[in-house]
């Protein structure tokens, strides 16, 4: 087995990136997670507190890790609670609560914040998808009302098309400034 040699952190340095907050290939958090799953402490409430916070920071491998891990041990909660026995996968039933926030996750889908939701991504195509044709009717309108187009209106039209091809993520209105 190999182990990394961690990199310094400047003293000065306010933030972390991910990677050194998060450790190599996320382990502090896949190792914070299984430590507390089972416990019965308060760490437990704490983790999950945590882990809702901070989902959607998660890279989708580590959500879908967390997903199976946890679905797995209310699996065995289940069959433990069923069977009457008196360690049971998930702790307490107030470790259970916690964790059953954390689930609610992946089993609701209002537990997205609103800019993550399928409707608001089909939303924001439509208004994309109104604003690159009106482009498109612009743009059909300067050659029509100037056959032999200067070079200002050549680059303008080069402008237009790049802002249409690239989805007008990063369009920026004063490039086309209000017709007068």
């Amino acid at each position: 087995m190999t182990f990394r040699t961690p990199r310094p952190v400047s003293a000065d340095k306010k933030t972390l990136s991910a990677s050194e907050a998060w450790g190599w290939e996320e382990l502090m958090i896949i190792a914070a997670f299984r430590y507390c799953c089972g416990r019965q402490s308060y760490m437990v409430g704490v983790a999950a507190e945590w882990i809702i916070k901070s989902w959607q920071l998660f890279p989708p491998r580590l959500r879908t890790l967390i997903q199976r891990d946890l679905e797995d041990m209310f699996d065995r909660d289940d069959r433990d609670r069923a069977s009457g026995d008196s360690h049971k996968a998930l702790g307490a039933d107030f470790d259970r609560q916690a964790w059953e926030q954390v689930r609610t996750l992946w089993k609701t889908e209002s537990a997205l914040p609103p800019e993550k939701s399928i409707e608001w991504h089909q939303q924001q195509v439509a208004l994309l998808d109104l604003r690159a044709a009106a482009l498109r009717q612009e743009m059909l309108q300067i050659e029509q009302r100037h056959a032999g187009a200067t070079t200002a209106l050549t680059v303008r039209k080069r402008q237009i098309q790049t802002a249409v091809s690239q989805g007008l993520a990063s369009f920026d209105e004063t490039i086309f400034p209000a017709s007068p």
